[in-house]
């Protein structure tokens, strides 16, 4: 037995610390406590927390962060509120999770003292058994599989809750000849495995079927930190068997070759980690010439034995029990992280492998090809030990040999890995960026005591670890939100001169307590083709569906459908989102964005306009990019134009004389052309050479232009808002529809006329759908910019106050009916009926001590909010509603659950209104993920849209 947590703790700060225990599985001594992060000593006499805390933010920063944020925020059911327990049955039997930060983390069972199994006890294996958990043996095998042993749940197990690690012989260069109880871990280099086939030598988790059928499994398999865990997929409850499946996530990190969306079609375990050999034989790079294991030391010290200064470590550190038959490395001086490592011995006494290191605080084993940085980097990620923490923690003068261990371990490998990795997520770059040969010699340049860079493998290693990291928290952080909004933004993804359609799932959502918004990047998956020419909503909608299931969003609010710009390199012929919605009465709301870019894309394959484009195209194409022999003659004009533009003009007009503008940069580029008309006819007169006159043109591009300008203006100040919510919708498309791109009398042109027809349209059938408007409206009245409704007509303003009352009916009665499933159990339960007259027993909900028309009945409740809401008034525009509906929430409690669900719906998908704002080649966030491998997209996706850094 290792560490044993504090009797009767109350506070959480002891969920980092443990206990050494004697063979009584007593604390040993209750004044000195061990870091289960760094298991360094920390004196707490009388159980007092200051030195605790004090450890914390001084070594675990982040942990203790998230500490004190979860206890501020109330955790005071941080131990088991994902599971239906009842604590006092459990207070015994489970301690004090370690580690993961995650209050749905259930450890082992406590072992006890001295080895039972030994001595005829049940095996170690079956004691680590969770109290929340069963071992049952299988009834209906036969034969030798009679007595095989399978795993129970003895209680309600909630989605997410996590166990682990699996523990076992550790494996590594020989793959376990039977495969039945091991798994693989992927190393940076090569495959460990962990087989657990000894029942005293591994945990309960060797007893949990495995299941090569997904539909089957109710946890899966991740690895997290170069061990395995197990994760509860979908609910479990009581009585029924866990299964684990492969997992998509674990299988791709292993490079089974399952893509994110297929079944699992590898068959069973045994199959699947059999795939790995080949990969198994990849050797490791012996080490350097300049290794600190030279020949001659070996020949001069044939035994290396532990040195005395080990022994000052340990005083301030409590190593693992076995790392004392550890080798000692000969640098392992006191300012050496040599000394939290030690070399394994063969049987002669020697090193085994010099290019393996094994932690002592871990007893994990450390590629050291890369000397003591790679040492460093370890201790740095693994147990927040950092170069300034061991040299502060020695008592010997420093002298000498501290300059020697500064310049042996930098610092630096550690900053560096962190700022390389935060610079991928941050600019969405492969990680393959590392290998290039440019990238290296700036790298070099910038920091010429680096020697060792990461290569594209180590790399993607690092951002899993981080991406499961980050998964696993914000998994507990969705899931206490009730009301999610979801968007959807599909997109093309140019690989390789492939390009495949991939879709990023969002998720929207209003904190119940202070009203703040999240908006978190869930997953990005590639999309199911259906064959079909269009993209089939129905294909997108199963997708997003299974996608959001595994989030645990069963039934969001609404769907918002967001279509990236088609690529540049794509045909006409691409295939082009259908124009349905999704069924089951989901809404499905179109993303502004796709909106405005269908009509204005359309507008610009308009023959008149479409000539008219390509003949300015063709006049700026002549004048700034001319053949070699004429570009004498068009210099000066050139020059002339560029002068009298500003710096984003010459970067718009540059681009269209290479090819077509896009959807955004249309309206920017004939405003400018309008602004400098004169100027551009100056130079088509004086031209030498025989340039268009473009006299008709002009009257089209000044038309087209008011045309645009109000789509533009919609477009600009949705993109200028922090969050466009889909309340500003409605206001904009009224305007659009019934003021500017209504044909008027003084429209003279009739393609004037015919294209606000197109545009008021194609506009209008986006959000034609009745369901699609009800939603719309009830967005739009919630937002205090627009109290009144004054911009719709009075039939639509009762028709829009009708639906928000019955929205606030149905959220309100959600609520009750699952605070009713909360609060009161079978009413066979004598419990239900506490304190009840006989008479009351008798008729039950028949009976009413007072009368029914006094009852205020949630209706009621809504019309008296609803009356008071209408009166009040409102809020100016600009104001940010979240602000005004934290003021008022106490005031409109029904109205402001309603609010929650409709003010967190987004009006565009993804990053389209940042994408908006952007100009020019390689700025949009779809060029940039276009250089990122298929493989990593989910991961670097995920970190860079939810804002994860590494640094």
């Amino acid at each position: 037995m290792d560490l044993i947590s504090k009797p009767r703790s109350k506070s959480v700060v002891w969920t980092y610390f443990g206990l050494k225990a004697d063979e009584k599985g007593q604390p040993l001594n209750t004044g000195e406590v061990i870091c289960r992060l760094c298991r360094k000593i920390v004196l707490a006499k009388g159980g007092n927390t200051t030195n605790l805390r004090s450890h914390l933010s001084r070594r675990h920063r982040a942990d203790f962060y998230e500490l004190t944020s979860f206890a501020t925020a109330g955790g005071a059911s941080f131990e088991f509120q994902a599971l239906d327990l009842n604590h006092e049955e459990l207070n015994e039997d489970v301690p004090l999770l370690q580690t993961p930060t995650t209050s749905n983390y259930v450890p082992d069972a406590v072992v006890p003292p001295g080895e039972p199994w030994l001595h005829g006890g049940p095996s170690r294996a079956m004691l680590s058994l969770p109290a929340c958990l069963s071992l049952r043996s299988d009834g209906a095998s036969s034969g030798e599989e009679q007595m095989e042993l399978k795993v129970y749940a003895k209680c309600q197990l909630q989605q997410g809750v996590l166990f682990g690690p699996f523990l076992g012989e550790v494996c590594k260069g020989q793959m376990p000849s039977n495969l039945r109880y091991a798994w693989a871990i992927r190393d940076d280099f090569a495959f460990t495995y962990v087989d657990a086939s000894d029942e005293n030598k591994s945990n309960w988790m060797r007893y949990v079927s495995y299941t090569s059928n997904e539909d089957e499994h109710n946890l899966v398999v991740f690895q997290f930190y170069r061990h395995i865990y197990y994760k509860v997929s979908q609910s479990i409850s009581e009585g029924a068997e866990l299964r684990v499946w492969i997992g998509k996530d674990y299988a791709s990190l292993l490079g089974l070759g399952m893509s994110g969306n297929a079944k699992c079609e590898i068959g069973d375990k045994e199959t699947a980690l059999r795939l790995l050999q080949d990969v198994q034989l990849v050797t490791l790079p012996e080490p350097s010439s300049t290794s600190l294991w030279s020949d001659s030391s070996q020949s001069q010290s044939p035994m290396p034995v532990i040195s005395e200064s080990s022994s000052s470590v340990t005083d301030k550190y409590d190593f693992l029990p076995g790392s004392e038959k550890l080798l000692s490395h000969p640098n392992a001086h006191q300012h050496s992280a040599w000394q939290f490592f030690g070399l394994e011995p063969d049987p002669t006494g020697r090193p085994l492998d010099r290019s393996m290191a094994v932690c002592k605080l871990c007893m994990e084993r450390v590629c050291c090809g890369g000397g003591a940085a790679d040492l460093q980097n370890h201790l740095t990620i693994k147990h927040h030990l950092k170069p300034r923490d061991i040299t502060k923690d020695r008592v010997l003068a420093a002298g000498p040999r501290l300059s020697h261990f500064n310049a042996f371990l930098s610092p630096l490998t550690g900053q560096v890995t962190n700022a390389i990795t935060s610079f991928l997520i941050k600019d969405l770059q492969s990680p393959t960026l590392v290998e290039g040969e440019g990238f290296k010699q700036l790298l070099h340049t910038l920091l010429p005591s680096y020697k060792e860079p990461l290569s594209s493998q180590q790399l993607q290693t690092i951002l899993r670890d981080h991406y499961i990291k980050a998964k696993i928290n914000m998994v507990q952080l969705r899931a206490a939100s009730h009301f999610v909004t979801l968007s959807v933004d599909v997109w093309l993804h140019s690989w390789q001169n492939s390009c495949q359609h991939y879709l990023t799932l969002w998720a929207h959502y209003i904190d119940d307590c202070d009203f703040s918004p999240h908006n978190l990047a869930l997953a990005t998956q590639k999309l199911e083709e259906s064959g079909a020419k269009d993209l089939n909503l129905q294909a997108v909608e199963t997708q997003v569906k299974e996608m959001a299931q595994e989030w645990g969003v069963s039934q969001p609010n609404l769907v918002l459908l967001g279509m990236e710009e088609r690529d540049d390199s794509a045909s006409p012929e691409e295939p082009q989102v259908s124009a349905e919605h999704f069924s089951e009465g989901l809404p499905s709301v179109p993303c502004f964005f796709s909106a405005v870019q269908g009509c204005v894309e359309e507008v610009m394959l308009h023959p008149v306009i479409f000539k008219t484009l390509c003949q300015f195209q063709g006049v700026l194409s002549t004048l700034l990019l001319p053949p070699a022999q004429k570009r004498g003659l068009y210099h000066h004009h050139a020059r002339k134009l560029l002068h009298s533009l500003t710096k984003s003009e010459q970067d718009r007009v540059k681009l269209w004389a290479h090819s077509q503008p896009t959807w955004n940069l249309l309206y920017p580029l004939l405003n400018s052309l309008i602004k400098h008309k004169s100027l551009i006819c100056d130079i088509i007169n004086t031209s030498s050479t025989s340039l268009p006159s473009l006299r008709s043109e002009w009257k089209v591009v000044e038309e087209l232009c008011l045309v645009l300008k109000p789509l533009d203006v919609a477009c600009r100040t949705l993109a200028k808002e922090a969050f466009p919510r889909l309340s500003l919708i409605k206001p904009i498309l009224t305007g659009l529809l019934s003021r500017h791109l209504v044909p008027r009398p003084g429209d003279s042109s009739s393609i004037l006329k015919e294209v606000k027809r197109m545009m008021r349209r194609n506009l209008a059938s986006c959000y034609d759908s009745p369901a699609v408007n009800r939603v719309l409206c009830v967005a739009c009245s919630l937002d205090p910019q627009f109290h009144g409704l004054g911009f719709m007509e009075e039939k639509e303003q009762v028709a829009t106050f009708n639906w928000l009352k019955q929205e606030a009916v149905r959220i309100a009665k959600e609520d009750s009916d699952a605070g009713e499933n909360d609060d009161c159990g079978d009413p066979s339960d004598p419990s239900c009926h506490a304190g009840l007259s006989g008479m009351e027993f008798l008729l039950g909900d028949l009976f009413c001590s007072t009368p029914r028309s006094r009852q205020s009945s949630v209706e009621e409740s809504v019309d008296m909010e609803m009356s008071v809401f209408r009166a009040d008034r409102g809020a100016s525009l600009g104001v940010e509603p979240l602000q005004w509906w934290r003021t008022k929430a106490t005031q409109f409690p029904l109205l402001a659950s309603v609010a929650r669900v409709y003010m967190a719906a987004p009006a565009v998908a993804g990053n389209a209104a940042q994408d908006f704002a952007q100009e020019g080649p390689g700025r949009t966030t779809n060029r940039k993920r276009s250089t990122i491998p298929p493989e990593s997209l989910d991961a670097i996706l995920f970190l860079h849209h939810n804002r994860i850094s590494t640094a």
